[in-house]
């Protein structure tokens, strides 16, 4: 395969074991072939880096995705199978919660559960998106809302939620969280 330099007088190219330009008669030395060269494996060299790194760069990317995905939602549920767990099935009735107290605590629960907890946006109470409900029981509620915050990246989601949980004495135990971002 013929290998090809470019003249510096005219900027043609130069079949290489010629040495001489065909356009303007410029005579090729060893010492200049060489420099061409060194520049040739030097950008060879460079994009070689450029392709390293950024290859690196994505296989960072994709294992901590795997990583934060999985570890965010076995920490979920593990807490949810807990909580369950320890649900009193003799439940004693106390002074009983309004539905306006129950937003407040899913509130705080939710807020823990986040990665930013300082950027949560909650709606108000008599949000549409907002759904608290009583059962028959009295002491056990199911709250339906979503939170707007921000995931480990910065960007602003919206996470809609349904908890159920039931209020026993001054305690609250919840009883099952589902999560699905929008």
């Amino acid at each position: 395969m013929t290998e090809w330099i470019v003249c510096p007088q005219c900027k043609h190219v130069i079949d290489k074991s010629k040495k001489k330009c065909d356009c303007c008669g410029y005579i090729a030395t060893n010492s200049y072939i060489d420099n061409q060269e060194k520049e040739k494996n030097k950008r060879i060299a460079k994009e070689n880096r450029r392709g390293f790194w950024g290859g690196m760069i994505m296989i960072f990317v994709v294992v901590f995705g795997v990583w934060y995905s999985l570890s965010d939602f076995s920490s979920i549920t593990k807490k949810t199978n807990i909580a369950a767990k320890e649900e009193k099935t003799n439940a004693t009735t106390s002074r009983a919660m309004s539905e306006a107290d129950a937003w407040q605590q899913v509130k705080v629960f939710i807020r823990q559960n986040l990665k930013a907890p300082t950027t949560a946006k909650f709606p108000s109470f008599y949000d549409d998106g907002v759904v608290v409900e009583r059962l028959s029981d009295g002491t056990t509620y199911k709250v339906i809302g979503y939170v707007d915050s921000q995931n480990s990246f910065g960007a602003m989601i919206r996470t809609k939620f349904y908890v159920k949980f039931i209020h026993i004495g001054d305690k609250v135990k919840i009883l099952d969280t589902k999560y699905s971002e929008q």
